[in-house]
């Protein structure tokens, strides 16, 4: 077999290694390496699918189904790449995984009112919260998340004075997005341009939410986790039940079940939130309260309709059994007794039955 040079095993390795997603490369090669101390402590050599087993079998006593499935897909790929080794063809470990998750609800993050975002906007003090707003106006009108937030500068941000058209950095799912705020969005517009005029001048960072205190802006970027509790403290000041639960992905659920709430199609909602799978979107959908209720009309309308249509047939026939009793009871007629005492003779009625002739072979003794 011809030997394969260096410089094309090279490329090949480097090709190979490009296969793992670029954002996330890191999450992958932690992931692979937790695996690789977890098989090295266990004095194991080959990689097989009975090795997988024991080792997802002690990682469901602490994880999530949630958190195997995505350990699971980051080992598939990192396995394949590094290792040569299909993990998808593993039906045992795959069958497994779903026994675990069936039944399992994961917890999802609460979602704040329309009516409830008004009532921050207007009631927080801006010296305090102003940049609480701003984060839940434009994490709410994009259908934004945390990273997004985060990356977002203030090269995305173009002014065109009566609205905002602002790009999303750097998606989820690699895909360009933008959104527009206007005049007249709960003065969301004023908001943003407020939190923007107190930027320090001559800043180099170009990142668009910096630290806010004291109704002043730092030159400290605002991090993740503080995007992350925005929601928690925006429940809290609103004093709601559970405040704890309105986690760092409130803003984009909040988002998603507005627009349905709204009555947005499935394909909008699918644009509004870049979601390359139905089932996330139909979520939304299933849980929309504005959907429930449509359905329960449909329901009770159908319901309606066939009860109105029982009705109107038995309406139908008494309104013909009435115009056959009035037609007989108008009835003129002629009758004559035959020598076989059969009865024969003839009618005339007013009515749906005209000139009938009739005759009853009953004999009269």
């Amino acid at each position: 077999m011809e030997e394969i040079p260096q410089n094309i095993r090279e490329k090949a390795i480097k090709a190979t290694e490009n296969l793992l997603p670029v954002k996330s490369r890191q999450q992958y090669d932690r992931e692979y390496g937790i695996f690789g101390i977890w098989k090295d402590a266990n004095a194991i050599v080959q990689i097989t699918e009975t090795v997988l087993m024991a080792y997802f079998q002690e990682l469901s006593e602490k994880y999530s189904p949630n958190s195997l499935w995505t350990k699971y897909s980051t080992l598939r790929s990192t396995l394949m790449v590094y290792k040569n080794i299909d993990v998808s063809q593993y039906h045992r470990l795959i069958s497994y995984l779903k026994v675990k998750s069936k039944g399992y609800v994961p917890k999802k993050s609460k979602v704040l009112e329309g009516e409830q975002i008004i009532k921050f906007i207007k009631k927080a003090p801006d010296d305090i919260y102003l940049v609480h707003k701003v984060i839940l106006v434009m994490g709410v009108f994009g259908g934004l998340r945390r990273d997004e937030l985060v990356k977002m500068t203030i090269d995305d941000i173009e002014d065109r004075g009566t609205v905002l058209v602002i790009k999303v950095p750097e998606t989820k799912t690699s895909t360009s997005k933008s959104f527009a705020i206007n005049e007249e969005d709960l003065g969301a517009l004023n908001l943003i341009k407020k939190y923007a005029a107190l930027r320090p001048a001559g800043i180099k960072e170009r990142r668009f939410f910096l630290t806010y205190r004291k109704s002043r802006c730092t030159v400290q970027p605002v991090g993740k986790n503080t995007i992350g509790s925005v929601p928690t403290l925006i429940a809290k000041f609103l004093k709601l039940d559970n405040a704890e639960a309105y986690t760092g992905h409130c803003l984009r659920r909040t988002s998603s079940t507005l627009l349905v709430e709204a009555g947005a199609s499935f394909e909008m909602l699918k644009q509004h939130g870049k979601w390359k799978s139905s089932s996330v979107a139909e979520g939304y959908i299933e849980e929309s309260i504005s959907s429930k209720n449509k359905v329960a009309k449909m329901i009770v309308n159908l319901v309606n309709s066939e009860v109105n249509s029982v009705s109107t047939i038995e309406n139908s026939l008494m309104d013909n059994l009435q115009t056959i009793q009035n037609s007989v009871s108008a009835a003129t007629s002629t009758i004559t007794k035959n020598t076989d005492h059969s009865i024969v003779g003839s009618a005339t009625f007013s009515g749906t039955f005209q000139n009938c002739n009739f005759y009853f072979g009953n004999k009269i003794g």
